[in-house]
């Protein structure tokens, strides 16, 4: 084996050594490729606003590959942003802000509602929904930006590099096992999660599903954050579906024929995916045109 090769081999062994206990909602293949689809439904409109599909499509990975074990304080702020636990809040209704969130928490944690005690952590119970939010928005701000210096390319590839960031949280937040407790497995009383398998199962469902084109155009949302809260309870409405089929993920997980209903199922899923991503895409750039920049920033 040549130098160049052995380099090679050794860098992709680390990289799995690293990585490999970090979940993630669908596969980087599955995220490229929703990421991908999405782009070829947007308004042609808005399609004139993504200057470098290859870069947003690259982007779409990075969220998986920023919560490293090795490196805890970025973990701890950045795995939350890939899920929520909505049956850890008890029923209560998710706060149209970040810190009216946190004060839920606080005070269900004073109130041991639940499984939620004084000692909750944010990597517990999970954020997606306002990483999301916040990840629409920045791209918004970008896409102002790009409006005012369209030919700017550095402003370009900021905006595509934001806009795969955003595409990664909207396409977890598709994955029905990132809105639950049972994300890997029915949770035990205790909340901790039997660790069953089915989560990597689900994320490897796409790479099996029979993807037709998507006959669509992608719309933008009145209100952001309803829209997200909409897609999330449907997501979160899907979970028991997904454990209605867990025989039929393991059987493919062993290499058998993909059942038909779990192909429809995945179908559903990634045409959800594109159509939600689409149009937060969508949303960004209309949102970005209400958007004042002070002068030094226009130049």
């Amino acid at each position: 084996m040549s130098p160049r090769a052995l380099s090679a081999l050794v860098f992709v062994v680390l990289a799995e050594l690293l990585f490999s206990t970090v979940a993630a909602a669908w596969s980087s293949q599955e995220h490229r490729e929703i990421t991908a689809a999405a782009v070829e439904i947007l308004d042609p409109v808005v399609s004139m606003a993504v200057p470098d599909r290859d870069t947003m499509v690259r982007a779409s990975v990075q969220p998986d590959l920023m919560r490293p074990r090795q490196m805890p304080m970025l973990r701890e702020l950045e795995a939350p942003r890939h899920f929520i636990d909505l049956e850890l809040l008890q029923g209560e209704s998710l706060p149209s802000s970040a810190s009216g969130y946190l004060k839920l928490l606080a005070r269900l944690g004073t109130q041991h509602r639940g499984l939620l005690g004084p000692d909750w952590k944010l990597e517990t119970v999970g954020v997606l929904p306002y990483a999301l939010v916040e990840s629409t928005q920045r791209l918004a701000a970008l896409f102002a930006q790009l409006r005012q210096r369209p030919d700017d390319r550095d402003l370009g590839i900021m905006a595509m590099y934001q806009a795969g960031i955003m595409a990664h949280y909207a396409q977890d937040l598709c994955q029905p096992l990132h809105t639950t407790l049972h994300h890997d497995g029915r949770a035990r009383a205790d909340g901790s999660s039997p660790g069953s398998g089915i989560h990597r199962q689900m994320d490897a469902l796409l790479r099996a599903v029979s993807v037709t084109r998507i006959d669509a155009r992608s719309r933008a949302y009145e209100d952001l954050f309803g829209a997200v809260l909409g897609e999330l309870a449907a997501s979160h409405a899907r979970v028991d579906r997904v454990y209605e089929l867990s025989a039929d993920l393991e059987a493919l997980q062993k290499g058998k024929p993909i059942n038909p209903a779990l192909d429809e199922f995945g179908r559903q899923r990634f045409e959800r995916a594109v159509r939600f991503t689409a149009n937060l895409l969508h949303t960004a750039w209309m949102l970005s045109e209400t958007i004042e920049l002070p002068d030094w920033a226009t130049h």
